[in-house]
């Protein structure tokens, strides 16, 4: 759509001597393995050059990995600058609050589906992202984890065990690529 084409990030983090520069040695939890549903997945401690060099810049890195579930901005506010938060995040907002994030990862990571508990303004800074969106009246075909994940499915959306979750089957979503801006 366009709405953050004017925002510093756009032209800055694309250039990872950029974010090097800015907050290479800040220490983050990096996301360490297919997606946090798979098996193996874990967690680990490693600055944000670490990350960028072994998971984003490495030709065939040996494990997937994707800063997320991590309040980035809080630990890196400089990074807030090259960001702007729309007024209209605000609106039907009693207390005033607005939680910004932000998920960094290389081409082809991938998040299980999942709904986030949250109103959200998604902005895809570099590269694209596949997003497959599901109207509320088909979290019925979803079969969702229980527990404190209830709101991740159980189904591989990319390739679905329809033996164990036949009713997947009729779910029907809208597929969309989501470029920078």
């Amino acid at each position: 759509t366009g709405c953050a084409d004017h925002w510093p990030a756009l032209r800055r983090w694309s250039d990872f001597t950029y974010l090097k520069r800015r907050c290479g040695r800040r220490l983050l939890p990096v996301e360490v393995g297919e997606h946090y549903m798979a098996a193996g997945w874990k967690q680990r401690l490693q600055t944000v050059s670490q990350f960028i060099d072994d998971y984003v810049l490495s030709p065939a890195p040996a494990e997937k990995g994707y800063l997320a579930q991590v309040q980035v901005f809080e630990h890196i506010p400089v990074l807030k600058d090259d960001i702007e938060t729309p007024l209209y995040t605000y609106l039907d907002n009693d207390d005033g609050d607005c939680v910004v994030n932000a998920w960094i990862g290389p081409a082809g990571t991938v998040s299980p589906c999942h709904f986030d508990k949250y109103y959200n303004v998604f902005v895809q800074v570099v590269g694209t992202k596949q997003v497959r969106l599901f109207a509320p009246d088909q979290a019925q075909y979803l079969y969702p984890v229980s527990g404190v994940m209830k709101n991740t499915s159980r189904v591989d959306v990319e390739a679905p065990d329809l033996v164990e979750f036949p009713d997947f089957a009729k779910a029907t979503c809208t597929g969309v690529t989501v470029s920078a801006g």
